[in-house]
């Protein structure tokens, strides 16, 4: 896999335009869900098309991942594993809640930010809500310093991308992790 082309593509995409619904084209309401967009996105062929909906600058390079690399996707957008079926097959979505995804999307790498790389998740654990217990950021490596960007959790018009240092964040991460490099969803 092409795992320096994923991670600059995945980090890149939501930091465009912190604080902006143009950083996915206007779709903010729709694609609330930083984790997916960036990962869906950052594995698609890139085209001019593609600039322009995500309201990207086009001077902007992302590198493409190769189709060799996008052939462990052959379900997609169906990216995400989302469970298993009655043989033990992974079932796979284009959706998956934060705890779907750290529970079977993710490997823990470790619970330390000097381990985490670009397009690495940070997973805090938020203790006191039993229905949503996760809140989920990217990281993202020297730009110009380290960011940690997520979505505000806000709906419609409000809905944002944001950022802060990982440093300044509420709490220390519960774990920071990457998808496996041998296939990115198991």
């Amino acid at each position: 896999m092409d795992e320096n082309a994923l991670r600059r593509s995945v980090s890149y995409l939501p930091c465009i335009r912190p604080g902006s619904q143009s950083v996915v084209g206007g779709q903010a309401a729709r694609l609330r869900r930083l984790v997916r967009f960036a990962y869906r996105e950052a594995l698609k062929e890139r085209s001019v098309a593609q600039t322009r909906r995500l309201g990207l600058p086009p001077a902007l390079h992302l590198p493409t991942v190769s189709s060799r690399s996008r052939r462990l996707f052959p379900q997609y957008p169906h990216i995400w594993q989302v469970g298993v079926d009655s043989g033990g097959k992974p079932r796979r979505g284009d959706f998956a809640d934060a705890e779907t995804l750290v529970g079977y999307n993710f490997r823990h790498k470790s619970q330390s930010l000097q381990a985490a790389r670009s397009g690495d998740l940070l997973v805090y654990r938020k203790p006191l809500e039993n229905d949503q217990p996760y809140h989920l950021m990217l990281y993202v490596e020297n730009a110009p310093h380290d960011l940690a960007v997520y979505h505000n959790g806000a709906h419609g018009a409000d809905a944002r991308f944001a950022w802060c240092a990982p440093r300044n964040c509420s709490a220390r991460p519960t774990r920071c992790g990457f998808p496996p490099a041998t296939t990115p969803t198991s």
